[in-house]
């Protein structure tokens, strides 16, 4: 399980078969995790004669690891005169799809001016921070007080995304994180992604992508060669090959089984119509695909299909944007995936620019079991060519 709260005032242990409430005060820097994976830390209260110092900003999201070692976490402040009884308060992330969140744990207390570490992952709260995702923190009310949103690399594997100035300035990439405490902004004074190479920076080729050369920290990084049999940072496998069809696809992703119900054509530039997206019943029975919802790239993106919508056994389903609320386009380079009404994920494509070009879909070949890619020419409603 996941834990919350920080060791932030040094005192002896504490004794008792009950495990101590999680708390964070204020006035002193967070401690050490205890254990190689983050075990439980104890918290001890704050002497009597300690102020409690506080800057007033509210409660703040001020610091998120996406790409945690061993786990993701995030951090928050307390900048109100109120210890905080966070165990009736919630966190999401993904304000559309959950929007009421998850609740902190209990007996979670965070004082003013305190710094609190929480840790995420499948167990507690129920979620882990993606690359590229939101965050939010709800109040007993409901209300959004504290949220943020950062890109992929902008939380990269060995840094964080945090504010500077600490607590009220905008979030940056950040080398050194700094869980249960001030932020400190990057060594040097380099900023990465600036363009300049400064002390302490490798590369800086003006942004905080991955992959192509430079990391999200500037430092030099070697870009993943998919087909050299050698799994690299950035690729879910590497055979050796760059044939579909034997686990692990073209770009070094592994390949989603065939189930009953697949992605099987996608429109995605048209200059006569709007997008579309096409789904194949294959079993022998009606299917309701109500309750199921289908993203893409961007995790904002986020459709429920209305009930009922029910597929006859071994046929198709087209589904085009402006219909029952399907709001959202298809980028040129993008990615769709698709999730039963429990949350399972049934299947998954991405597609690279230029792969479904004006006059082209992304569509499996042979239909309705074989790998993507490009069609010869749409297909709605029908085998793909």
């Amino acid at each position: 399980m996941g834990l919350v709260g920080l060791v932030v005032v040094a005192g002896p242990g504490c004794g008792g078969d009950d495990p101590p409430a999680m708390t964070a005060d204020a006035g002193q820097d967070g401690g050490e995790d205890g254990g190689e994976d983050g075990g439980e830390d104890v918290a001890v209260d704050v002497a009597p004669d300690v102020p409690l110092v506080f800057e007033p900003v509210g409660v703040v999201i001020n610091e998120v690891a996406a790409a945690g070692d061993p786990s993701d976490w995030f951090e928050l402040y307390n900048g109100t005169p109120e210890t905080l009884e966070l165990a009736s308060w919630r966190m999401t992330d993904n304000l559309v799809d959950r929007p009421r969140g998850e609740p902190f744990m209990e007996g979670t207390q965070l004082r003013p001016g305190a710094y609190l570490k929480v840790t995420v992952d499948d167990d507690y709260p129920g979620f882990k921070l993606g690359g590229d995702e939101a965050l939010a923190v709800l109040d007993p009310t409901g209300a959004v007080v504290a949220e943020v949103d950062w890109d992929e690399g902008q939380s990269p594997l060995g840094g964080s995304y945090g504010r500077i100035p600490d607590l009220t300035g905008p979030f940056k990439v950040l080398v050194g994180p700094t869980p249960g405490a001030p932020n400190a902004d990057n060594p040097g004074g380099a900023e990465c992604g600036n363009d300049v190479e400064e002390v302490g920076e490798t590369c800086d080729d003006g942004n905080h992508l991955p992959g192509d050369g430079c990391s999200p920290l500037c430092q030099v990084e070697v870009v993943p060669v998919c087909g050299n049999d050698v799994e690299e940072v950035g690729e879910e496998c590497d055979d050796g090959g760059v044939e579909p069809g034997d686990g692990c696809d073209g770009r070094c992703r592994t390949e989603w089984p065939v189930g009953d119900v697949v992605i099987n054509e996608v429109l995605s530039a048209s200059d006569v119509e709007d997008d579309w997206i096409e789904l194949l019943n294959r079993t022998d029975a009606t299917i309701d695909l109500g309750g199921w919802v289908i993203t893409d790239s961007d995790p904002t993106h986020v459709w429920l299909i209305p009930s009922p919508m029910a597929v006859q056994a071994h046929s198709y389903q087209v589904i085009q944007r402006g219909a029952d609320g399907f709001d959202f386009g298809l980028g040129g380079a993008d990615a769709m995936y698709l999730y039963d009404a429990e949350g399972g994920t049934v299947d998954r494509c991405f597609w690279e620019e230029g792969e479904a070009a004006v006059g082209t879909t992304w569509a499996r070949q042979p239909d309705g079991e074989g790998p993507f890619a490009t069609s010869a020419g749409p297909s709605p409603g029908a085998p793909n060519p």
